[in-house]
């Protein structure tokens, strides 16, 4: 992709991991469009009158879907009408067999439903399925159980991958 004509879009562009993701594409020299229900580009995953605006001109995009169920057929539907070539769906580690064993279709978990539209579009793709994020040690989730002393994870001696979001030197 040539940094200079292509814009990448990235959604939840307001959480952690969005705004690294936003942050690091513009040093790296990208055009960025970040949208969510907040900023100037308004993108709501529930809304199809804010899809096209957000998709305007975009040559990829990453997808960081809500937990609940959302319209993802319909939205991986207008990126590629709207000319998008790439979708990267943000998803969860083996988010397959964790739905098989609640027996919930992959359209009622929004990661899941992200990653299938993603893989059914047509368009290029890449799934990430990441376990969890660093960053939820020290401002998500996992930030109160830190504070208190405590983190407890039921993986008894499971190796956990986490990704960082933020770059390293």
């Amino acid at each position: 992709m040539s940094k200079e004509n292509d814009i990448i879009l990235v959604t939840g562009a307001t959480g952690k991991v969005g705004r690294r993701l936003t942050a690091q594409l513009h040093e790296a020299g990208h055009s960025v469009r970040a949208v969510s229900r907040s900023t100037e580009i308004r993108f709501d995953w529930h809304d199809e009158s804010t899809w096209a605006a957000a998709f305007e001109d975009v040559t990829a995009a990453y997808l960081i879907p809500p937990d609940e169920p959302f319209p993802a057929v319909a939205i991986a539907a207008a990126a590629a009408e709207a000319g998008v070539r790439r979708l990267v769906a943000q998803s969860g580690r083996r988010i397959e067999v964790l739905a098989e064993a609640a027996g919930a279709e992959p359209e009622a978990i929004g990661m899941y439903a992200a990653q299938e539209a993603a893989m059914a579009s047509g368009l290029e793709w890449t799934v990430l399925q990441a376990n969890n994020f660093n960053q939820n040690f020290s401002e998500g989730d996992m930030l109160e159980a830190i504070l208190a002393g405590e983190l407890r994870l039921p993986v008894e001696d499971t190796v956990e991958p986490f990704i960082d979001v933020q770059e390293r030197p």
